[in-house]
């Protein structure tokens, strides 16, 4: 891709913002939890894998057992958008709680707890993460 935006790029066949974009990495891309699909080991609660980080941000989804909870916690230094991708879920912020059926997006600033919940106990559920900068892993701190 990049040899094809030199080709162009030499030839004047690009303006500037074309440029721009051919040089930059990663590259657009659209992705489904299924497409992406990462099968819940058998026995555990959850799994959380990385799909794409560029120095703004990351994607990450986590599949979440239909009996299983993700215990309310919160971010110091992350924002984080949260998109419900399959399943119905209870998104609590602070002390709101929220029904979120597929599609559903909840903004949640840095500092604000949050826990996820399935709410539907036939289904597993998946949620992807957008996390604002890259996390890391470390940057999360419980509550009881």
């Amino acid at each position: 891709m990049l040899l094809a935006g030199a080709v162009l790029l030499l030839g004047g066949c690009v303006t500037p913002r074309q440029q721009a974009l051919l040089m930059r990495a990663p590259r657009n891309e659209v992705f489904t939890p299924d497409s992406k699909a990462i099968p819940l080991p058998e026995g555990e609660s959850h799994v959380f894998a990385e799909f794409e980080r560029t120095g703004d941000h990351n994607v990450c989804l986590l599949r979440l057992a239909r009996d299983a909870k993700l215990t309310k916690r919160w971010h110091a230094q992350h924002d984080l958008i949260l998109v419900c991708a399959a399943g119905q879920a209870i998104v609590t912020v602070e002390e709101t709680r929220y029904h979120a059926p597929p599609g559903t997006t909840v903004v949640i600033p840095s500092m604000t707890a949050y826990s996820i919940a399935p709410d539907d106990s036939r289904q597993d559920m998946a949620v992807i993460f957008i996390f604002s900068p890259p996390f890391e892993g470390r940057d999360t701190f419980l509550e009881e």
